[in-house]
């Protein structure tokens, strides 16, 4: 979807996005769902998952990754501003290169924080058993499949990165008990614990 995955800087980002400015519109659309959806979406989920460490942990460090998506936006919008605007490719460039610190902040949490997050996600799904183990641990490695995309340039590993991650986290939504029924499962297996160590 990023006209510009392959660029090696703003230089680069900057004619690309000049070629492609309709993609790059869409990149900010969609940068808005996602800023709306995700954490939400991992808050649907969370409290009817098995509790401990592992899940706070998790979904804190998901948490926190998403939250600061909109500021990886920042580079985005001024792409886009300076190109809708007919400015030069490298002055252009020279506004990005000019983000607020505020941002490249935002994209140092969101990198390890994202990624962390969804692996320890889906390795409490593969432990507690809420999700299919094959299901599970494609889970577990899609982020970390991501993070090798933007390494190597793979837009279409990039895809289906993000696909596996989908599709983790929407079978855990379909599948996963109401938060009352999760919390009975709980409690009967703490009784059926605790009566199993008295005799």
């Amino acid at each position: 979807m990023l006209p510009y995955y392959t660029a090696s800087g703003n230089k680069e980002a900057a004619v690309d996005v000049a070629a492609n400015p309709g993609t790059e519109s869409l990149v900010l659309w969609f940068g808005l769902i996602a800023a709306l959806t995700l954490v939400p979406g991992l808050y649907s989920i969370r409290d009817r998952m098995a509790p401990g460490r592992l899940r706070t942990t998790g979904f804190t460090l998901a948490v926190i990754g998403y939250l600061c998506l909109p500021g990886l936006l920042a580079v985005d919008l001024l792409l886009w501003v300076g190109t809708d605007q007919g400015l030069s490719t490298a002055i252009v460039a020279d506004l990005a290169d000019g983000v607020h610190p505020a941002a490249l902040v935002a994209t140092g949490l969101f990198v390890p924080t994202h990624i962390i997050g969804i692996v320890l996600i889906g390795v409490l799904a593969l432990r507690s058993g809420h999700l299919p183990k094959p299901v599970a641990w494609l889970l577990v490695v899609s982020q970390p499949l991501h993070l090798a995309s933007i390494i190597l340039g793979l837009p279409a590993l990039d895809l289906v990165a993000w696909s596996l991650t989908a599709l983790g986290m929407a079978w855990l939504a379909a599948t996963l008990p109401a938060k009352g029924m999760q919390d009975e499962i709980s409690s009967t297996t703490s009784s059926l614990a605790t009566a199993g160590g008295m005799s």
